[in-house]
């Protein structure tokens, strides 16, 4: 079955390398849990990292760090990280880059790779894309 076919069925969206495809479905979950993780690892209430505007230092490291795990870690594409965070794609890849210049802080870096492996952990509990 080609993609186009299979549109019909489900809005499927190219993401990561090689290229793959995710539904809208399965990307809003794992912005989701992106969400979810960063509340708990930088305890920033998740009503606060769900806000559409402006934030607080903390509450704002702690979407990028969202941000960052649900694009890097989940390989959910930018303009589909952005849709789910109510942002811009381009407000994802400076997120991106923003917690890619923190990880030279040594306590920050070790924050982030937990947060990573508890993402992993959880990506290993979903189902795969293929038994669905």
């Amino acid at each position: 079955m080609s993609i186009q076919e299979n549109r019909t069925k489900q809005e499927l969206v190219p993401v990561g390398r090689p290229m793959t495809f995710m539904t809208r479905e399965r990307e809003a979950l794992l912005c989701a849990i992106a969400r979810h993780i960063a509340s708990a690892a930088f305890d920033v209430a998740l009503c606060e990292i769900e806000r559409p505007d402006r934030a607080a230092r903390e509450t704002a490291a702690a979407r990028q760090a969202a941000m960052y795990v649900a694009h890097v870690v989940f390989q959910v594409a930018p303009t589909s990280v952005g849709r789910e965070f109510g942002r811009d794609r381009t407000s994802v890849g400076h997120a991106v880059r923003l917690v890619e210049d923190r990880r030279d802080d040594r306590a920050f870096d070790e924050r982030l790779d937990r947060l990573e492996s508890t993402a992993i952990s959880c990506l290993s509990l979903l189902r795969p894309k293929d038994d669905r």
